[in-house]
């Protein structure tokens, strides 16, 4: 079953619901999550490291960690680590699993992360209707 989410100004409806594209993936290891970081090699490892492993072990997401290019507006790319899958929400009764994507800048937390809802290929989006 697909989601259908409808995008506004301040808020994104979800209408249906859908099975998290990451529930059956392994979870990394901690040998794996300190070789990306150890890769990514931010400014403060510490901090990076308890952030990631907050987010991969919280009971309300099933996220992932990669390294990948991240494409500023400005036209440079930065390899930089992104925690990605969904988090799920109940709402009017039903659950729902948002996609995410959450990217760790170099300088984290001292900069914000930089995180983004993802459509999948099978979302339809729609506008408000009032």
């Amino acid at each position: 079953m697909s989601i259908r989410y409808t995008a506004t100004s301040n808020n994104l409806q979800f209408n249906s619901v859908s099975s998290p594209n990451t529930m059956n993936m392994a979870k990394p290891s901690a040998n794996d999550i300190e070789q990306m970081i150890q890769r990514a090699r931010p400014t403060n490892r510490d901090l990076v490291r308890r952030d990631i492993n907050h987010g991969i072990n919280s009971s309300i997401s099933s996220l992932l960690l990669k390294i990948a290019p991240y494409f500023y507006n400005n036209g440079t790319s930065k390899d930089l680590l992104c925690l990605h899958g969904t988090v799920t929400c109940q709402y009017k009764g039903n659950r729902y699993y948002i996609p995410i994507e959450i990217w760790f800048q170099q300088d984290h937390p001292n900069v914000p992360p930089l995180a983004y809802v993802k459509p999948t290929s099978d979302m339809f989006v729609s506008t408000a209707s009032r």
